[in-house]
C-alpha cells in the first residue's frame, strides 16, 4: 500500500494559493484607485445636467 504524498500535495496548494494572492494583489486596485474612479466626472451624454422634464 502506497501512503499519501503528503509533500506533493503540500507543495502543490501553497503554490496554487501563492497564484490565487498574486493574481489578487495583480488585479485588485489601491484604495487612492478606488477613490479616483468613483470621483470621475460621469459622461455628459449618459448623464445630462440640464434635461427636459416631461
Amino acid at each position: 500500500m502506497q501512503s499519501f504524498p503528503w509533500l506533493r500535495f503540500t507543495g502543490l496548494s501553497v503554490g496554487l494559493m501563492g497564484i490565487g494572492y498574486a493574481l489578487m494583489k495583480a488585479t485588485t486596485p489601491t484604495e487612492e484607485q478606488l477613490y479616483n474612479a468613483s470621483t470621475r466626472q460621469k459622461p455628459h451624454f449618459l448623464f445630462p445636467e440640464n434635461h427636459a422634464v416631461l
